[in-house]
């Protein structure tokens, strides 16, 4: 079969590659028609999934921000009940990153606030002092997440409810793309989040050693740094980060990567 071929003549980066999605599987689509386009065999093998949680509706009209760190964040809570959605004049939106600010403005309440990398650390410092003493923020998340956000938020003076919209589970691994990646017959395995690394290793037998890059393992490559510590804590090596921490610098950083680990002859 003869190698697609990009505009200038030569073969697309990826063309003959496989890369392993691990995303869940409704969020997939948008990264593997990326890795598609550039000639990559993509094989989603989600490792998690996404189960809606049922607090009580908060009333957006008290808060004078609204902020979301992940797309679920926007599509869980404007479902709680979509009377009170989207949010009424004068209620701000943050988001922590473009992919995240896509998600409000599909739903109808673009983002006003988004820094320029897609980490809470950045939106906390890019977040405005309060107007007021005792100002409002209602930040909408998954179960458990990081305090960065919220204990900031807070020693920034305003009054921070957490609320948990949804929670994530653990996905078992795809068999026959556990099986391709023993065998070597996978080129880069993609990680999305924490909690995507966490699964890999706890599911997988060996999951180290079939992503140590060279001797026939695939190079796993995160999203951000975030993403990129957790695999660190489990010792799940990381050959590449994104760049920015998006779909397209991810996709970016598996071209390099690969191209690295292993050059065509």
């Amino acid at each position: 079969m003869t190698a697609p071929v990009d505009p200038s003549g030569g073969p697309l980066p990826l063309a003959g590659r496989t890369v392993v999605v691990t995303r869940a599987t409704e969020q997939a689509a948008g990264l593997c028609e990326r890795l598609e386009a550039l000639g990559a065999e993509a094989r989603v093998m989600p490792l998690v999934a996404f189960e809606a949680l049922a607090p009580e509706p908060p009333d957006l009209s008290g808060y004078r921000w609204l902020v979301f760190t992940s797309a679920n964040g926007v599509r869980f809570l404007s479902r709680l009940d979509p009377a009170r959605w989207p949010p009424p004049p004068g209620v701000q939106v943050a988001a922590v990153g473009p992919a995240t600010a896509a998600a409000v403005a599909a739903a109808g309440a673009p983002a006003g606030l988004v820094p320029e990398r897609a980490v809470a650390e950045d939106l906390l410092e890019v977040f405005p002092a309060p107007e007021a003493p005792g100002e409002r923020v209602l930040l909408a998340r998954a179960e458990t997440g990081r305090d960065v956000l919220p204990g900031g938020l807070r020693a920034r003076g305003y009054e921070v409810d957490v609320v948990a919209v949804y929670r994530t589970v653990p996905v078992a691994p795809d068999r026959p793309t556990v099986e391709r990646l023993r065998a070597g017959e996978v080129d880069a395995v993609t990680f999305t989040s924490p909690s995507t690394v966490s699964q890999f290793h706890d599911a997988v037998s060996g999951a180290a050693g079939l992503l140590a890059g060279g001797s026939g393992a695939a190079v796993a490559v995160s999203i951000g740094p975030v993403t990129s510590a957790r695999a660190r804590e489990l010792g799940v090596p990381i050959a590449a980060e994104a760049d920015p921490h998006t779909d397209d610098g991810l996709v970016a950083a598996v071209v390099a990567a690969v191209a690295a680990a292993r050059p065509r002859p």
